[in-house]
């Protein structure tokens, strides 16, 4: 948690940690063999991770204080350093409907992969109804810019090399674990057919579809809810 933001109490427009504090966390879990993602809403925070060498970033808000509020500014240095470094920027997308956030994110995505950054997808949720989602993250990055086949990779390929498992997922080749959904249509001509997946396999084992019936229902609301907000505001 390199800055605040969720939680009560905290403020997403200051870090949480220096510089070296994170490198010291960072140093000791790539000694270890471990990847480090950071939360970071605060600009401040976004440049002390990027120093520390983190392998993603979530949010990368670029927020910055302003008197009692705060502020988007988006650094175009910083996003540029994450490219060289290759961190990857997680979860930038916003699912709700709140307008300035969903401004603020938008700007973000288009300036990140102007960047080089390689953006990921995320819905920043635990709960089914919230991970069922991702398709409409997937549907926003679309909007913003991006190909249905560059969208597909990044929530794949892409995913699985910012996990560092590469090797065993985020492709369908021999000796890989043999994960994958099948849908009604082709999404690279139509994102939205990723809402209702007609087939999910994990493993190579088919996943009966208990529970996933009334979490598309939720994900289908609120991708009603957002979407809307998007037209209303015309944001793109």
């Amino acid at each position: 948690m390199a800055s605040g933001g969720g939680s009560k109490a905290t403020r997403r427009e200051l870090p949480s940690y220096t510089a070296e504090e994170l490198k010291a966390a960072v140093d000791e879990a790539h000694r270890q063999s471990r990847t480090v993602a950071a939360h970071c809403h605060a600009t401040e925070a976004i440049v002390n991770a990027v120093k520390a060498g983190v392998d993603s970033i979530e949010h990368c808000t670029f927020v910055e204080p302003d008197g009692e509020g705060r502020r988007h500014v988006f650094r175009e240095d910083v996003a540029a350093e994450m490219a060289r470094k290759g961190i990857y920027a997680d979860n930038v997308l916003v699912s709700m409907t709140d307008r300035e956030r969903l401004e603020w994110s938008f700007d973000n995505f288009k300036k990140l992969r102007k960047a080089g950054v390689k953006v990921l997808p995320g819905t920043d949720g635990l709960r089914l109804y919230e991970t069922a989602g991702l398709a409409l993250v997937l549907e926003m990055m679309v909007r913003g810019g991006a190909s249905p086949m560059e969208v597909i990779l990044s929530a794949t390929r892409e995913a699985a090399k910012a996990l560092r498992m590469g090797s065993t997922i985020g492709t369908l080749e021999v000796g890989k674990e043999a994960d994958l959904i099948a849908v009604q249509g082709d999404p690279l001509e139509d994102i939205r057919v990723l809402r209702a997946p007609k087939l999910v396999m994990k493993a190579g084992n088919k996943i009966p579809p208990s529970g996933r019936s009334e979490a598309a229902t939720k994900a289908d609301a609120l991708a009603q809810k957002v979407l809307f907000t998007l037209d209303e505001s015309g944001i793109s």
